[in-house]
């Protein structure tokens, strides 16, 4: 077996694993340093804008005033764009670019894509999973790698790469097993 077979035979292997907990932090750390750079972007573009319309029109308010509707209009814009990151990104391609780099997707427990509402509850899971990082760090012991987030939102994050179309059907396997053992433990 060449080096190549070897490692697509490893990745195979790792198709639809739960992902774990270094592999998630990456991710994650990854995401923050986007969402940070492009917010910090927006405030720099943002003030730039102000300073310029009040050196060329001379008509910004007094200061105060500029100031208050300059963070207001910085945290509409910031707020909007972190949660099209997240909640836009998880709906549309399961993924945002963190988890993308490191291969890693985010599926529902029942194999289907993630809606509107379960990515909003994921999201406000991440800010619960913050306090003392308790949520985060339940990674770590759980059986099916889920955080608090995870659990509340009904998500797996797995291994995702390569791309090709077993990827569906073991998804749905796993998912599959999942609903049997959680129907057969509510039976008995």
């Amino acid at each position: 077996m060449t080096d190549e077979q070897a490692t697509q035979k490893g990745e195979r292997d790792l198709l639809g694993a739960y992902a774990g907990f270094v592999s998630r932090l990456i991710a994650f750390v990854i995401d923050l340093l986007v969402v940070t750079a492009t917010i910090t972007t927006i405030t720099i573009v943002g003030n730039f804008v102000l300073d310029a319309l009040d050196n060329m029109f001379g008509f910004i308010p007094a200061e105060a005033v500029t100031s208050w509707v300059m963070v207001t209009i910085i945290s509409i814009v910031s707020l909007g764009f972190y949660l099209i990151y997240f909640i836009g990104l998880w709906m549309m391609a399961g993924q945002t670019l963190g988890k993308w780099v490191v291969g890693v997707r985010i599926v529902r427990t029942n194999g289907e894509r993630m809606k509107f509402r379960t990515a909003v509850v994921r999201l406000v899971g991440y800010w619960i999973s913050a306090i003392l990082f308790l949520g985060y760090l339940w990674v770590l012991v759980d059986n099916r790698r889920q955080g608090l987030h995870d659990k509340l939102a009904g998500t797996f994050v797995v291994y995702s790469w390569p791309e090709d179309p077993k990827h569906t059907e073991i998804l749905q396997k796993r998912a599959q097993r999942f609903r049997e053992r959680r129907s057969s433990r509510s039976q008995s």
